[in-house]
C-alpha cells in the first residue's frame, strides 16, 4: 500500500513539474504573433521580430515584419492599432512607401516600424498590436496581430530575438 501511495505521489509531482516547465517556457516568450490574413494576401507574413524584447518604457521599439510579396506594390497604406486590454491606445495610418520605396518589387520584403513606448506605459503591460497593409486598389497585402510586453525596468535585454508564431 505504501509503495502505491508513494508511487502515486511521485507521479503527481512529475505532472506538476511538467506543467510548471511548460508555463515557464510560455512566459519566457515576450512577443508572439499570428497572421490575421487570408490565402489571398499579396505579402503573407512569415516572421516578426521586436527589438528590444521586451519593449522598454520611454524608448523606441523596433518591429521587423518579414513577408514574401507575389506582386509589385505601387503604393498603399498601413493601419496600426494598439490595444491595452480592450482599450485602443494608439491608431495611425502610414503611407506604405515610407517603409520601402515604391514601386516595391515582388519578392522578399521587410517592413521596419519604429514606435516610441511612452514613459507612462504601465510596467509589464501586455500590448496587442494589429497591423494591416493594403495596396492602392484596396487589396490586402498583409495582416498580423502582435502581442508583446513592456519591461518592468530598463534592464531588459536589448537585442532582437526570434519570435514565436501562435496558431
Amino acid at each position: 500500500y505504501q509503495r502505491r501511495v508513494h508511487g502515486g505521489l511521485i507521479e503527481i509531482a512529475m505532472r506538476v513539474l511538467v506543467v510548471l516547465v511548460c508555463l515557464a517556457a510560455a512566459a519566457a516568450a515576450e512577443v508572439t504573433w499570428r497572421s490575421c490574413g487570408t490565402e489571398r494576401d499579396l505579402c503573407p507574413i512569415n516572421n516578426v521580430e521586436l527589438a528590444p524584447d521586451p519593449a522598454q518604457k520611454g524608448k523606441p521599439a523596433i518591429f521587423r515584419l518579414s513577408c514574401n510579396s507575389s506582386a509589385v506594390t505601387a503604393g498603399g497604406e498601413v493601419t496600426l492599432n494598439a490595444y491595452l486590454g480592450s482599450l485602443r491606445i494608439y491608431n495611425d495610418i502610414v503611407d506604405i512607401c515610407s517603409y520601402n520605396p515604391c514601386p516595391d518589387p515582388a519578392g522578399p520584403r521587410v517592413y521596419v516600424h519604429t514606435q516610441n513606448i511612452p514613459g507612462l506605459a504601465p510596467s509589464r503591460a501586455a500590448i496587442a498590436l494589429n497591423v494591416v497593409a493594403t495596396d492602392t486598389n484596396g487589396a490586402q497585402l498583409l495582416c498580423v496581430d502582435i502581442n508583446f510586453n513592456v519591461a518592468a525596468s530598463a534592464s531588459a535585454r536589448a537585442q532582437a530575438v526570434p519570435t514565436r508564431q501562435i496558431a
